[in-house]
């Protein structure tokens, strides 16, 4: 028996994504023989999962629910995985207390909307299998190269190893891309944004120091980051 024929479709919603990208790392067994299969893992993105990349962090987001989602309609807004739990609180008008699900915004705007309009939630902050922080802010993304915080895990031997060998490198200065004009991530604008870059790393900071992201309802965004809001 399907949704349909019980009658819970056209009131039902359906999300397909997934929580990260492919693994293309040459120890992973099923990633090799994918790849000489010919499937391009990750498309056109830069790394997959477990990296600091596009490949491991942008996903797939379809919505249907009829009456609700117009239907043939594209979204560029900056959405979490983490904001489904306050998305769906708000369809079912369930309130969340202070500190339950704090780092989760209502995102159904962006679903429901026909063009695509203000940013529906505030930045995402976003770290990678080894430690490595990223700030993602409407097309501009921070990747935290310098004086980040210690990084320690109970996971597995190569994680670990890949941590502290990145910890060890000492990269001069972070990176800065804009996924707009450079989705791939070709081009670090560091040298040429370096303001834009050190207002989303102070954020970057607050933000794990205050240990979550939403901030109260009576707090705009824009008008606590003016430094990077502007184009």
């Amino acid at each position: 028996m399907t949704k349909r024929t019980i009658k819970l479709a056209d009131n039902t919603i359906v999300i397909f994504t997934s929580d990260n990208g492919g693994v293309i790392e040459a120890h992973n067994e099923n990633s090799v023989v994918a790849r000489k299969a010919g499937l391009v893992i990750n498309g056109p993105w830069r790394g997959g999962k477990h990296s600091e990349w596009e490949g491991g962090f942008r996903e797939p987001f379809i919505v249907r629910w009829p009456g609700q989602v117009p239907a043939d309609t594209v979204s560029d807004q900056v959405i979490c995985l983490t904001d489904l739990l306050a998305t769906f609180a708000h369809v079912l008008r369930a309130p969340l207390r202070p500190g339950q699900a704090e780092d989760s915004f209502n995102v159904l705007r962006a679903f429901t909307e026909r063009q695509p309009g203000a940013p529906v939630r505030g930045p995402v902050i976003l770290q990678s299998a080894d430690g490595t922080y990223n700030l993602r802010m409407g097309d501009w993304k921070l990747v935290e190269r310098v004086k980040a915080p210690a990084f320690s895990t109970d996971r597995n031997k190569r994680t670990i190893a890949a941590a502290k060998k990145k910890q060890a490198a000492a990269f001069p200065r972070d990176e800065l891309y804009n996924l707009k004009a450079d989705p791939f991530e070709t081009r670090d604008e560091w040298p040429t944004h370096q303001d834009r870059a050190a207002a989303m790393k102070k954020i970057l900071g607050e933000s794990r120091d205050r240990g979550f992201t939403r901030l109260p309802a009576e707090a705009r965004v824009e008008d606590i980051l003016p430094a990077v809001t502007q184009p």
